[in-house]
């Protein structure tokens, strides 16, 4: 009996070691595997799906990548805002790219005052530079300031002049042209202080120095008097050369009828204006037609306030039987003038005297004779 009770126990013993071994084994099946770290992925384990990430500027399909042909197509295509920005991106990338910096200067002569952007090339010349670049960069620099020097001088536009060439001189005092040429545009501003500090870096007894004081009048002559050099032909005399352009009353103002290329404009006559300007409105049309002349840019102050306006050349100007080959115009930014298509300034009437009517708009020009 004994022996029976025995065998009874052994196995309940048995079965209980049994289900307690496979209650323990479900129990481990049944708890989630925690993942392995992305570091610790083994490099027989499958690739891990792509995770979505910023895409840089060049990852997708750019209709402007960035390169030296592209941007050069910006700055010929006047997509100065668009070039501007992919310029500051790849200088970021490439801050001592020479091509990239000397594009960024041809991008300073379009967008910034002329003189500011001259500075800026003068700069470049500081660069590694290689031969050919060097020799295009001076070159360029002597285009841009030779052509806006006779421009200006051209239209009589003293204060530009001179604003083009004091920072210019500032950082080449003993350049012999600056000298001269700023000294003239203070002359010509009847500015003798400031010429005579500019003409102090030539030697005394400079000819052409001299030339450019005889500009000054002396005080005992009225520089508006030039009755002695000048005389003035009334029209209906045998050699006239008079005439009279009708213009259009406008309130205060009087508009005259003017040509640009046969592309008719009403501009108002502003005997304040040196130098003629023309709306940007008016300049698409022109650019639409024919590409013109980029001079540079200029600070100047209109009705408006101070604003930076582009001078262009325009290939011919008409006004009334006055015929303009390759006229200097300003043009004024979008929304400073709305009443008309520009301003007359005096640089179309260079060596004439003019009477304006003031009942009937009738304007009368007399040829100067020597």
């Amino acid at each position: 009996m004994i022996r029976l009770l025995l065998v009874a126990l052994l196995m309940s013993l048995g079965m209980n070691l049994y289900l307690f071994v496979e209650l323990q084994q479900s129990q481990q099946q049944a708890l989630p595997l925690m993942p392995q770290p992305p570091s610790e992925q083994s490099a027989n384990d499958p690739p891990l799906p792509a995770t979505a990430s910023p895409v840089s500027q060049n990852s997708v399909e750019d209709p402007h990548p960035l390169t030296q042909t592209s941007l050069q197509a910006l700055l010929d295509n006047g997509q100065y805002r668009e070039l501007e920005n992919r310029l500051q991106h790849a200088l970021r990338q490439s801050p001592d790219n020479i091509d990239l910096l000397l594009l960024e200067g041809q991008l300073m002569v379009r967008t910034r005052p002329l003189s500011e952007a001259v500075l800026h090339l003068y700069a470049l010349r500081d660069l590694p530079l290689s031969m050919s670049q060097r020799q295009a960069l001076r070159q360029r620099i002597d285009e841009l300031v030779s052509t806006a020097v006779e421009q200006l001088r051209t239209a009589e536009d003293w204060d530009l002049l001179a604003q083009l060439l004091e920072p210019l001189f500032q950082i080449m005092p003993a350049h012999r042209p600056y000298i001269l040429q700023l000294a003239e545009a203070y002359a010509r501003q009847n500015k003798p202080t400031l010429m005579e500090d500019v003409l102090a870096s030539l030697r005394p007894g400079d000819p052409q120095a001299n030339r450019i004081r005889a500009l000054i009048p002396t005080p005992f002559e009225d520089p508006a008097d030039t009755t002695e050099e000048t005389a003035f032909t009334e029209p209906g005399t045998d050699n006239a050369g008079g005439f009279t352009i009708q213009l259009e009353p406008d309130g205060s103002h009087f508009i005259a009828n003017v040509s640009f290329a046969r592309e008719r404009a009403r501009l108002m006559l502003d005997t304040g204006a040196t130098t003629t300007a023309i709306t940007s409105e008016l300049y698409d049309n022109l650019q639409a037609r024919q590409r013109l002349v980029f001079i540079g840019n200029f600070e100047v102050n209109t009705a408006a306030g101070r604003v930076s306006a582009a001078m262009v050349q325009v290939p011919t100007v008409t006004f009334g039987p006055l015929r303009f080959t390759d006229l200097p115009v300003l043009v004024l930014p979008e929304g400073v003038m709305r009443d008309a298509d520009g301003l007359l300034g005096m640089n179309m009437m260079q060596n004439m005297d003019f009477r304006l009517n003031q009942q009937t708009g009738e304007l009368t020009l007399y040829r100067h004779v020597l």
